[in-house]
């Protein structure tokens, strides 16, 4: 019995041994943590030598800590570890930020060197690909890490030691510190004064913007420049001046009917529609005209009544023409209760690419067809059938277009360490 419980005693302290995890723990010494278990004892002791001995002969004793891993903790972006990492260490002699962390994640095949700001200049970024070069790329490739990584050591302290008059003293250091705080405060005064310069422009442009407003209500001299202006409804006449924009030069009033000119130049179809004149032909035709009338003969124009009048002839051309096609125009308006806007568009597109000879095939049906699919060109909600319509209804207004576009990946590349002042990261 007493066998018995001894061997069953034995038994569970086996099974509580066995339970316990096992933590490995990385070969290293004060230079380097081996976490991956990819270096040899000789490519650590040449880390430590380097750091302890070798780097002591240069300005400052510069110090490089090196860890590997399979892969970066915490999935981290290994820019943004080894910045924390670098700070974590606070790798280097005080005052003269002369450290190195060299880190490797040989199963995400990355790699990284933050450098301090005293090093900066001595180990640029662009020192790289002389640190990390074809033959270590080659390397790392080949799953040879001990070899890269003895030979990334090597470059590093050839790079270093050939630039070491550009190793900074904390003297150095702080000299470039308080030029990097006056450049910072240069630039902040530069952007206040071009923030302030650009409030104020707004502020004059505003200004002057509601003077002119002003002068376009008060101003009799300015009413009898401009006749057809204040003929125009009150309603109208409040559209203009809320929305006109300054154009031209010369003097106020010269300004101001310039301004109005190209209001009535870009909005003539609409102002038709909206204060209904007396037209010789249907109102939509006149979306389709464009004035030739200089400023002076537009402002002076007595009334919008005269200025429709002046363009018979280019109305008649927008329209007589065209005859053929009115009665199911108007049809597809009064059916399917379409804006003014619309009216006018559609009847503007429609006779830029109608063609004597389409009459054969658009029957009154195939036309109301058209102007459906001319108005909801980009929607697609007019469904329209275009097997029995001309070939340019089809080429110009069929909704089916392609979205499709190109999304460039936010791939790899060298990039700049942060917390260091310098260094670099990649991968292979």
């Amino acid at each position: 019995m007493k066998k018995f419980g001894l061997a069953l005693l034995t038994l569970l302290l086996i099974g509580i041994g066995l339970s316990r995890p096992q933590v490995t723990h990385a070969a290293q010494n004060k230079w380097v943590a081996d976490h991956a278990n990819v270096l040899s004892k000789k490519t650590m002791d040449q880390i430590y030598h380097l750091s302890e001995t070798n780097f002591a002969k240069l300005p400052g004793h510069p110090r490089l800590a090196v860890e590997t891993y399979q892969h970066i903790p915490n999935d981290d972006d290994i820019d943004d570890y080894k910045a924390e990492r670098f700070a974590q260490l606070k790798i280097g002699e005080r005052n003269w930020d002369n450290g190195m962390y060299f880190v490797i994640a040989v199963a995400d095949r990355k790699y990284g060197l933050e450098v301090g700001y005293g090093l900066e200049a001595a180990v640029p970024d662009g020192a790289s690909s002389e640190i990390v070069t074809e033959n270590v790329q080659d390397l790392l490739k080949a799953n040879r890490y001990d070899a890269a990584v003895s030979r990334i050591v090597t470059n590093i302290q050839t790079t270093l030691t050939k630039n070491k008059s550009a190793i900074l003293t904390p003297a150095g250091i702080a000299q470039k510190r308080e030029q990097s705080r006056f450049r910072g405060f240069l630039i902040k005064l530069a952007a206040g004064i071009a923030i302030a310069l650009a409030a104020l422009t707004v502020i004059f442009y505003r200004l002057r913007k509601a003077w002119y407003r002003r002068q376009l209500k008060t101003n009799s001299r300015v009413k009898a420049a401009m006749p057809l202006l204040y003929s125009l409804p009150v309603a109208e006449q409040e559209r203009f001046i809320k929305h006109f924009k300054l154009k031209g030069k010369g003097n106020t009033i010269t300004r101001l009917q310039t301004s109005f000119a190209t209001y009535i130049k870009t909005h003539f179809g609409d102002l038709v529609m909206r204060v209904a004149p007396a037209t010789a032909y249907p109102r939509y035709v006149y979306g389709s005209v464009t004035l030739p009338l200089a400023t002076q003969a537009i402002t002076a124009t007595p009334s919008l009544d005269d200025l429709v009048a002046q363009t018979a002839p280019l109305a008649s051309a927008k329209f007589v023409p065209y005859i053929y096609y009115q009665a199911a125009f108007e049809q597809w308006v009064r059916d399917f209760v379409v804006s003014p806007a619309d009216q006018q568009r559609v009847w503007r597109e429609f006779i830029s690419h109608v063609q004597p000879e389409d009459a054969d095939t658009l029957t009154p049906e195939n036309q109301i067809k058209t102007f459906r699919a001319i108005q909801h060109a980009d929607s697609g909600k007019g469904n329209t059938d275009f097997n029995s319509l001309p070939i340019w209804v089809a080429s110009n207004y069929s909704s089916t277009s392609s979205n499709s576009g190109n999304n460039f990946g936010s791939g790899g590349g060298y990039s700049g360490g942060s917390s260091g002042g310098g260094g670099f990261s990649g991968g292979w």
